[in-house]
């Protein structure tokens, strides 16, 4: 049962990653000069994010709090990846 657990975290990470992220990037975008970038670059940090959220979030997230713990580590690293992304965009106009 704790694969089930594990797993229905990861998913809800995504989710609330997911919902964070098509709030905020279409704000970023329209004061971005080049939305292109931003876009492309947030898309790449949230890839380069993907295998090291998974790694933390199973083991310091279920540790620290089971499903809740891995859903809430998963998507605080996958935004730091969306977000780092699509800060290099800010800076490399």
């Amino acid at each position: 049962m704790d694969w089930l657990a594990a797993a229905l975290g990861i998913a809800g990470g995504f989710a609330f990653a997911w919902w964070v992220a098509a709030a905020a990037l279409p704000r970023m975008m329209d004061k971005s000069r080049r939305p292109e970038l931003l876009v492309k670059l947030a898309l790449g940090g949230a890839l380069v994010a993907l295998l090291p959220a998974l790694l933390l979030s199973i083991v310091v997230g279920a540790t620290l709090a089971g499903a809740l713990g891995v859903a809430v580590v998963f998507a605080l690293v996958l935004l730091a990846g969306t977000f780092g992304g699509a800060l290099l965009a800010g800076i490399l106009r």
